[in-house]
């Protein structure tokens, strides 16, 4: 092996560790990214959940509070006021809890789906980067051993009696080191 090609192995093996690492990184940090939103979203969620209850519970206590206060005032028509307004409260009441239990099982699927999908976006992202550092290491070992095309190269063998790797001379079949007018005139 020539100290040239060989000098560009070793260029290739540094480029592909890094590139390895850059890779681990990738993932490493796209799958805390993915377990952080799913945590935020469930808190969100929860929260979301808690606040919906509580203003279910606010809401049914100030539409009984209103209920008891119409029926001190009239009591014949007070009565009918309150039972109607105790049902609509009970409605109001069962509906909102309805609506705060939709909304934190929405949100908690919304969060495992954003998760799943962040999820694989990061599988997707480092198989990528992973396959572009090793097509960039292959590229750097190929151009080193491929620059000059069979029909430019020097057509003399070297004394390992592999084919002379350089360029021949403009008008010659030789490079500027076997050409055998060259060597005729020292």
């Amino acid at each position: 092996m020539t100290t040239a090609v060989f000098a560009v192995s070793l260029v290739g093996l540094a480029q592909t560790n890094p590139a390895k690492k850059a890779v681990k990184a990738t993932e490493d940090a796209t799958k805390d990214a993915a377990d952080a939103t799913v945590k935020t979203t469930k808190k969100a969620a929860t929260a979301a959940a808690d606040a919906t209850k509580d203003a279910a519970s606010a809401t049914a206590k100030t539409t009984t509070k209103v209920a008891k206060d119409t029926a001190s005032a009239t009591e014949k028509g007070a009565k009918v006021t309150a039972e109607k307004t105790k049902d609509a409260a009970s409605a109001t009441a069962k509906t909102t809890t309805k609506v705060a239990t939709a909304t934190a099982a929405g949100t908690e699927k919304a969060a495992k789906t954003t998760a799943a999908a962040t999820a694989k976006g990061a599988k997707a992202t480092a198989s990528g980067t992973e396959k572009a550092a090793t097509a960039t290491a292959a590229g750097t070992e190929k151009a080193a051993k491929a620059v000059v095309p069979d029909s430019e190269r020097c057509i003399a063998k070297t004394a390992d009696g592999d084919r002379c790797k350089r360029k021949a001379a403009e008008g010659s079949k030789y490079c500027w080191q076997h050409d055998p007018n060259k060597k005729a005139k020292s």
